[in-house]
């Protein structure tokens, strides 16, 4: 049966959107390529969290994503590398994959809210009972009355910052295309930088810019992941550019970081079968 180690922060495409591997446990079916080059569902299985002393980040100009540094990614043309063997490689810009971000059409869409929903949670510095605030990167907020208006959220001004207070049961009610939009104006609210012109993201919590460049795959607007540099970036920079097209891309930003939440192993049946890991097709032993 073939496994690999992912950290806890990698995400994997389930039936409810993407979700951390550290939340989620026992068996689970995941989405991923087959043989043919088709995205197909398996039964896979995660086991409890195992200490681990480093973790990787791996950032393509289309996707970023936190792996256990013996994580094995494959490359565009089917070579396999550990995620520690990608941040040593001297020439990192030349290594190209073949990122896969968009969620299948057979997946119901009554879920991915949900698994929304509790990315917001996690990313979220207060909770209040059935609402989050998240901190707005600029008081110049873009968007806010695309957001406003249908009641998916109100902003709050409190000394110098500006918080988005998102009612959670009202996006839980979203889907397919709703959703799509709802993700894409609040990233633009929150997560925008006015004078630069993008939005921005934390690296050490990519699920954010994941959703966001999943909601602009399927609503077929480009975008472009820009870092601070190759060997390390606090911030991942999205630009929404229609100039740019899937699924190959190249390595943007590989680097090793200490502050590591664990890894779990995951394990599915199939070796023609490769799960998707924060857009990154994973190799399995």
């Amino acid at each position: 049966m073939p496994s690999a180690l992912v950290a806890s922060e990698t995400c994997l495409l389930t039936d409810q959107g993407w979700s951390m591997a550290g939340s989620v446990q026992g068996q689970v079916y995941l989405t991923g390529i087959d043989r043919h080059g088709h995205l197909t569902r398996q039964e896979a299985a995660l086991s409890d969290p195992i200490k681990r002393p480093t973790r990787a980040m791996v950032g393509t100009d289309a996707a970023l994503g936190i792996f256990d540094s013996e994580t094995e990614l494959i490359l565009k043309d089917g070579i396999v590398k550990s995620a520690n063997e990608i941040v040593e490689q001297a020439h990192s810009d030349e290594i190209w994959f073949e990122n896969v971000i968009t969620c299948p059409s057979f997946l119901g869409e009554r879920n991915y809210a949900d698994s929304f929903v509790s990315m917001l949670i996690q990313a979220a510095p207060f909770t209040f009972g059935d609402a989050v605030a998240l901190r707005c990167r600029s008081r110049d907020v873009q968007d806010w009355e695309t957001v406003s208006s249908a009641g998916w959220c109100r902003f709050h001004k409190v000394a110098s910052d500006v918080f988005c207070l998102v009612t959670l049961s009202v996006v839980r009610q979203l889907k397919g295309l709703d959703l799509c939009g709802f993700v894409r104006s609040l990233s633009r609210a929150v997560w925008r930088n006015s004078e630069e012109g993008c939005e921005e993201f934390d690296c050490l919590k990519p699920a954010c810019s994941l959703w966001y460049a999943s909601a602009l795959q399927i609503l077929k607007v480009g975008h472009l992941f820009k870092y601070d540099g190759r060997q390390h970036s606090l911030l991942v920079r999205v630009i929404e550019d229609h100039t740019s097209h899937l699924p190959l891309r190249k390595c943007g930003c590989a680097f090793l970081d200490s502050d590591s939440a664990g890894s779990v192993r995951l394990s599915w049946t199939s070796g023609s079968w490769k799960p998707i890991g924060s857009g990154f097709l994973i190799s399995g032993r």
